[in-house]
């Protein structure tokens, strides 16, 4: 825990209809403060998910962590979208867009942390890296 008595996140998702859902409870939950987003394909391409986790934090309506599109190709396999799961949006096809949040340039997140804070900091136990929805719903669930 931080001096605020928040665990500090930073959310690597691959954005669809699940990963919105974890990522409105992580901003609405006292006990996160989410630092900033890394968008990769997955669900949907990497700009798609971009789009969806600016729409989910506008629609939580809390704070604004930064948002930063990281690889829109997998290393080591075929890239396939969930489209059948999530829609061509991955969020139902809803057509929903987000109306004033931006990306920002990936270069940008690690200056937000700091290149000294990030290699000469134990982040075992300030920081917590989530790369899918599922990993943040089961810590929510074995909070208590």
């Amino acid at each position: 825990m931080t001096e605020s008595g928040r665990k500090k996140l930073i959310i690597d998702t691959d954005c669809g209809s699940d990963d919105a859902m974890a990522i409105a409870m992580a901003l609405n939950d006292p006990a996160y403060e989410i630092l900033f987003f890394t968008v990769v394909s997955g669900n949907v391409d990497a700009a798609q998910a971009a789009q969806n986790t600016l729409l989910t934090i506008e629609r939580a309506g809390t704070y604004e962590p930064p948002v930063y599109v990281g690889a829109e190709k997998m290393l080591l396999k075929e890239l396939a979208f969930a489209y059948e799961t999530h829609g061509m949006d991955g969020m139902g096809d809803l057509g929903l867009k987000p109306e004033f949040a931006t990306v920002k340039r990936l270069a940008a997140a690690l200056r937000q942390v700091g290149f000294d804070y990030i290699f000469d900091t134990d982040f075992s136990a300030d920081l917590t890296i989530m790369e899918e929805a599922s990993e943040f719903l089961e810590k929510l669930k074995n909070k208590d």
